[in-house]
């Protein structure tokens, strides 16, 4: 009798250990996405910098890539396992639904995507399957698999959301396309610096890499800062031309810059969405995805 009591315990306990909700935002985040165009893939670094309190809430600050202002802000309702994005642009504050980990099979959710390449308002989803899958720390984490809802003819494409880590598209895009020929997928992602997440279908190794804008700067020699109607690129070689393409290679816009080190490219005319800028110097090329929004 001793034997079967243990048996229910030990039962129950793993069960309940297998449902124990992960939060979203540890003490620091950081997710590597890859992007590939003509071969070529590039990797993106977004990290969780900080925190700041706005509107009697704490928020973590989302950096890295074109997040660099600290105008985006994570925050997460532990008790409704929901988390929230809080933009201050221009001096407005708003604040967007982001993630709702507690939902079931079944349930509809509104996907908004503010300040990315997907419609800010994806329409509304159904959750039709989860699934726990073992992660890189070894532990199961849910997986949560999304589909356009009936009547949403704003997104065409599949959503996956992972307890513990988010959309793997990009944080603040839980509709978004997961796709390293799109605006990129999650390939590698640490919780307080220890592996969390690796898709090795589409890197070799994970290494986390979180520096600042003026480290990222130092050791690469080239900065693409995105700023309102523009991209500032800045390098410490001269640049000579550069050129930006669409997702289908369809070349947008070429300039001769004749021999810079800094120089912009003008945004404001463009369709918001992803693109592929090459810039070009004397003893370099780099080929950069970047997102107009």
């Amino acid at each position: 009798m001793k034997n079967i009591t243990c048996l229910i315990v030990i039962f129950f306990s793993v069960v309940l250990n297998a449902q124990e909700y992960t939060p979203m935002l540890a003490e620091v985040n950081e997710w590597h996405f890859t992007t590939c165009y003509e071969g070529v893939c590039n990797e993106d670094v977004y990290y969780t910098d900080g925190t700041m309190k706005v509107e009697g809430n704490l928020y973590k600050v989302l950096d890295g890539y074109h997040y660099i202002s600290r105008e985006f802000l994570l925050r997460e309702d532990l008790a409704n396992k929901q988390v929230y994005l809080a933009t201050i642009i221009g001096g407005v504050f708003r604040e967007y639904l982001l993630y709702d980990f507690s939902l079931e099979i079944g349930e509809e959710f509104e996907m908004i995507n503010p300040v990315s390449p997907f419609p800010e308002n994806g329409g509304m989803f159904t959750l039709i399957e989860t699934e726990m899958l073992e992660l890189a720390d070894g532990n199961l984490y849910k997986h949560f698999y999304f589909s356009p809802s009936l009547g949403n003819t704003i997104s065409t494409w599949d959503a996956v959301w992972v307890e513990g880590l988010g959309s793997l598209s990009l944080p603040n895009a839980p509709g978004g396309n997961p796709s390293t020929n799109s605006a990129g997928r999650v390939s590698c992602a640490f919780r307080n610096g220890n592996s969390f997440y690796a898709d090795f279908d589409i890197v070799e190794d994970c290494t986390p890499t979180i520096l600042d804008v003026g480290e990222v700067f130092t050791n690469t020699n080239f900065l693409i800062i995105n700023e309102q109607d523009k991209l500032s690129i800045k390098s410490s070689k001269e640049i000579i031309e550069y050129q930006l393409f669409d997702l289908g290679g369809k070349e947008i816009l070429y300039k001769d810059v004749k021999q810079l080190f800094e120089t912009s490219v003008d945004t404001a005319h463009l369709k918001q969405g992803v693109y592929f800028l090459k810039v070009k110097g004397e003893s370099f090329v780099k080929v950069k995805k970047v997102i107009v929004y």
